[in-house]
């Protein structure tokens, strides 16, 4: 049993010194870190690496000073389910996106489906979903979930100049070339030969991509990708709201979506797609009003106050 590692989080509320753990996935588990950071509270990282973390976790029993658990990524592992309602604390299941789709592919009689149901039912203290949509569809699934948007302190940036040679940006991962459409942004590429592609993410491993396509695999600042970039193309197959879309806006960039945003180019096809990079292809000025859109809708600050308050709830 293994997991990415866990955060711990010191917190004040107005009855007691708590302490909440902060784990899940490891990038958005830095984002919720920082959220509880802005709402007051003082982290403190502990990460339990490698096969059987999770067991060494518990039998070290740290856990024992935690108020609550916070986990980012919903329930749709048994093993770390279990383990975090074996500490008997509150746990806050906060959810992205991709683990609905887990959660809900779940059907056959299993220890995934049958401990997943009971962690996101009677055993989960609260859950928050990372966008309105998102809710919806937990709602659906019988999970009620408050909106808390996993913003990433990067959305916080200063608007660029495009660069001379307009280029384009995407993501994905090797595993899930299929899932990001990435024979979709390759018919793209060969239909614009003179345009660089570049792929954030991904090797290139197994896809015969064009010459015009170049894989940058995982960056750990993304701040050079931005500058570079005119536009970002993102059509997952299933999607809540990507950081990495607010970033581009935040930076005076344009966007190719698939999902409902202000001040994005929304394209749902190929055809739809081509037409639009077409047209912001010929553009040569920033898009002031999706960086205007970011700053005046999305705020870190209004999230954390959010899980401040989810907190001091749960906490009393």
């Amino acid at each position: 049993m293994t997991v990415d590692g866990a955060v711990f989080v010191e917190a004040r509320t107005e009855v007691e010194v708590a302490r909440i753990g902060v784990m899940g996935l490891p990038y958005w588990r830095r984002v919720a870190t920082e959220l509880l950071r802005r709402a007051g509270f003082a982290p403190e990282e502990v990460v339990p690496a490698g096969r059987g973390g999770l067991v060494r976790w518990l039998g070290g029993r740290t856990w024992r000073r935690l108020g609550a658990v916070h986990h980012v990524g919903g329930p749709t592992v048994w093993r770390t389910a279990a383990g975090l309602r074996m500490t008997g604390r509150p746990v806050v299941w906060h959810w992205i996106g991709s683990d609905l789709l887990a959660f809900k592919r779940s059907r056959v009689i299993s220890l995934d489906r049958v401990l997943g149901r009971r962690a996101a039912g009677r055993w989960a203290a609260a859950h928050c979903a990372d966008s309105p949509q998102l809710a919806e569809e937990l709602a659906a699934a019988g999970v009620a979930a408050a909106v808390v948007r996993l913003l990433p302190a990067k959305i916080e940036a200063t608007v660029a100049d495009l660069p001379a040679e307009p280029a384009v940006l995407s993501y994905w991962s090797d595993e899930k070339f299929a899932f990001y459409q990435g024979p979709l942004v390759f018919d793209l590429a060969r239909a614009f030969p003179g345009v660089k592609f570049r792929i954030v993410g991904a090797g290139g491993r197994g896809v015969d991509a064009p010459p015009n396509v170049e894989f940058l695999g995982f960056l750990g600042d993304m701040e050079e990708a931005y500058r570079v970039s005119t536009v970002l193309i993102r059509m997952p197959l299933h999607d809540s709201l990507s950081a990495m879309v607010l970033e581009m806006l935040a930076r005076g960039r344009y966007v190719i979506y698939n999902q409902p945003l202000e001040c994005c180019h929304r394209a749902g096809s190929f055809e739809e797609a081509k037409a639009s990079l077409a047209e912001i292809l010929e553009r040569r000025g920033v898009n002031t009003a999706g960086a205007a859109m970011v700053r005046e809708r999305f705020s870190l600050d209004v999230e954390a106050a959010k899980l401040k308050s989810l907190y001091a709830r749960i906490l009393k």
